[in-house]
């Protein structure tokens, strides 16, 4: 593609004669040249040297490597590209060859490209946090790119192609399940932001990379369990209830026991949820079940229920929410955030108190 903008200088005999700049056709164009004087003398000898440099590259491109694009001699440059009288038209000038072929300088675009680790407190990669590139410091006008920037099981995100120059904002839009939005705002400037890796790619473009990284912390939810008479509704006490990691159909072996408590007729028990390695007790989306052990005297033992917890921290009853015969055995409440087991007394117990 043509280029303009790029600045070039005309040397002889290591002074300056001229300077021009690439013109929207890419063309660069120096004529009139003056050679020779009004006597016809040539004003340079046959062996100075006739140099092209590239001064200035367009902006958003390198400079090439050699920036002496053309060289050669006065007596070869004289032979070739005089003419006697003036030119009108810049366009009628001769072109410069190299070994017969047209002189070409090629100028690599400068882009950028950001890429953003994602990581737990711990350092562990996170899949599915949900980047996205701003114009702005209010993080308000989204930049329009041709990637993703979803995090990959590698924790991996990548902007390409961006504008050497520019300022760019990156934010993360969406955490993964179980993990808080990180708020933080990155601010990298292509191209000036110190850091960056610079390397040629496999378009040819030198490409300035930014690395980065954010860590989410855990989201952890609580949930409470509570026991509760069926016929009142008032709380329970001396009940002992257990929590076991299972599958969907409640099967559990006693090894994989997460909890256990007594019931006081004033509290509940408080259990965090989070992922796994967060530190909570229960983890999100696995199964489990809440068994009574030990009823109080006067009740009947509960039917056992199967439960899970998502990672908005409401509990699902899988089941276990009526008892065989139909009686109410486990509901939701609070918002689905509590998980209340019920007892029914038992028929033909008395209490007897002596005073």
């Amino acid at each position: 593609n043509a280029l303009l903008g790029a600045n070039f200088k005309l040397t002889i005999a290591g002074a300056e004669i001229g300077t021009a700049t690439s013109e929207t056709d890419g063309y660069v164009y120096f004529y009139n040249i003056p050679v020779s004087n009004a006597a016809g003398n040539k004003l340079y000898n046959d062996t100075d040297e006739v140099k092209i440099t590239e001064t200035l590259a367009p902006a958003g491109y390198m400079l090439p490597a050699d920036t002496d694009v053309y060289t050669s001699t006065f007596a070869d440059v004289y032979v070739t590209y005089k003419h006697t009288n003036p030119i009108a038209d810049k366009t009628l000038a001769e072109t410069v060859t190299v070994n017969g072929d047209e002189l070409t300088v090629v100028n690599v675009q400068k882009k950028g490209a950001i890429v953003i680790r994602k990581q737990d407190e711990d350092g562990a990669p996170l899949n599915r946090a949900v980047f996205k590139l701003y114009s702005d410091r209010d993080c308000t006008v989204e930049v329009a790119t041709a990637t993703t920037g979803v995090t990959g099981e590698d924790g991996v995100a990548r902007f390409t192609d961006l504008t050497f120059g520019k300022e760019y904002y990156l934010k993360e839009y969406s955490a993964p399940a179980g993990y808080k939005i990180n708020d933080s705002v990155v601010t990298i400037k292509i191209g000036t932001t110190p850091g960056a890796a610079e390397a040629v790619d496999g378009t040819g473009a030198y490409v300035y990379t930014y690395n980065t990284s954010l860590t989410d912390d855990y989201d952890n939810k609580d949930i409470t369990v509570d026991k509760r008479n069926l016929t009142d509704d008032s709380k329970v006490a001396g009940a002992e209830l257990a929590i076991y990691k299972s599958d969907e159909l409640g099967n559990f072996s006693e090894s994989d026991q997460v909890a256990a408590f007594e019931t006081t007729a004033t509290g509940n028990l408080k259990l965090s949820v989070g992922v796994t390695g967060s530190g909570a007790k229960l983890v999100y989306g696995q199964y489990y079940v809440l068994k009574e052990v030990v009823t109080p005297f006067g009740y009947e033992t509960a039917a056992a229920v199967v439960f899970k917890v998502g990672t908005d921290g409401k509990i699902e009853i899988i089941s276990g929410t009526t008892t065989q015969d139909g009686k109410k055995n486990a509901q939701t409440v609070t918002g689905d955030t509590g998980l209340v087991l019920y007892d029914d007394i038992s028929l033909g117990s008395i209490e007897v108190t002596k005073k």
